[in-house]
C-alpha cells in the first residue's frame, strides 16, 4: 500500500513539474502576416509584430483629370 502511494505521489510530482509555467511555451509558432491574428502568441498582430516583415500598401489615389 505504501509503495502505491509513493508511486502515485512521484507520478503526480513529475506531471506537475512538466507543466509549463507562464513564460514557457513548448510549441514554436510562426507569424502569418496576412490574416490579422496573433499567430505566434506574443500579443502583437501583423503590422505591430516585429517578427512580421509586413509592408503597408500605399493608398491608391486617382487623379480625376487623368481618367478622362
Amino acid at each position: 500500500m505504501y509503495l502505491y502511494h509513493f508511486i502515485y505521489s512521484l507520478a503526480l510530482l513529475v506531471a506537475l513539474w512538466m507543466l509549463p509555467s507562464d513564460g514557457t511555451r513548448f510549441i514554436s509558432y510562426t507569424e502569418n502576416c496576412e490574416n490579422g491574428k496573433d499567430d505566434d502568441q506574443d500579443g502583437l498582430i501583423d503590422l505591430n509584430d516585429p517578427d512580421c516583415s509586413c509592408t503597408v500598401a500605399e493608398p491608391v489615389s486617382f487623379n480625376s483629370k487623368s481618367l478622362f
